[in-house]
């Protein structure tokens, strides 16, 4: 990219000086000598404005230049400053958080107030030995066992004992 735009600048100097040369042969050359002209002063501009922000352009201590690695810690703070007060908001994150719906899917798996009963059936992956997904869920419901970290080890052989039979 660093090539491209060197190149592009240095095109535009040779335009800008062939254009200034046969202008008073050439009349209409006079719009593109403008066009290469602003493209040229624009680029410059562009490189010292990038340059300048980093280090100081030429080696040359300009004042106002090397912005950048002179208040990096200003800057960092300043830039967490802005997303706490601009995107951290508790009106920002309470709107994230209904997105998810997390409160829907915490209370999916709860227990039903009035019945007890767990209103959806454990995941299917809590059968370590089953190899489908309709054959993991008949044994994760006929187990008995809510989670394999819960259970003991006599619960899942006897799981595994169903579902070699099924």
């Amino acid at each position: 990219m660093k090539t491209i735009a060197t190149t592009l600048l240095g095109v535009m100097a040779i335009l800008f000086a062939v254009s200034a040369r046969l202008k008073p042969a050439y009349p209409l050359l006079a719009w593109v000598e403008a066009f290469s002209e602003a493209a040229l002063i624009g680029g410059l501009a562009d490189w010292f404005a990038v340059v300048a922000l980093f280090r100081h352009p030429g080696g040359i201590p300009f004042p106002h230049t090397a912005i950048v690695p002179h208040n990096k810690d200003r800057i960092g703070v300043q830039l967490g400053i802005f997303i706490e007060q601009n995107f951290l908001t508790p009106s920002n994150i309470a709107t994230r958080l209904r997105e998810l719906g997390l409160a829907r899917q915490l209370l999916a798996g709860s227990p039903s107030p009035t019945t007890g009963a767990r209103s959806l059936r454990p995941p299917a992956r809590w059968c370590r030995v089953c190899s489908t997904p309709s054959t993991m869920r008949r044994c994760a419901r006929s187990s008995g066992a809510s989670s394999p970290k819960r259970s003991s080890s006599s619960i899942w052989r006897a799981q595994a004992a169903r579902c070699s039979r099924s």
